[in-house]
């Protein structure tokens, strides 16, 4: 979670750059271990950036894929 929280930070600071590539070594590692409850929030971390950057078709589908 450490990773979604550093991504969350960035993005609050205005750096999509940096919250993205932070959310997406989370996800990365949440996968490789299998821990589906961090894969959701950093979904969601992503599509909570997405939305951000405007791009809201990425950001809903990131956002589905955390529900799931």
């Amino acid at each position: 979670m450490l990773l979604n929280n550093i991504a969350e930070k960035y993005i609050s600071l205005g750096d999509a750059e940096n919250a993205l590539r932070y959310a997406g070594q989370g996800l990365a590692l949440a996968q490789r271990v299998g821990v589906a409850t961090a894969e959701g929030w950093l979904y969601s971390t992503r599509g909570d950036i997405y939305a951000y950057l405007g791009r809201w078709e990425e950001a809903r589908k990131e956002q589905e894929k955390g529900l799931a």
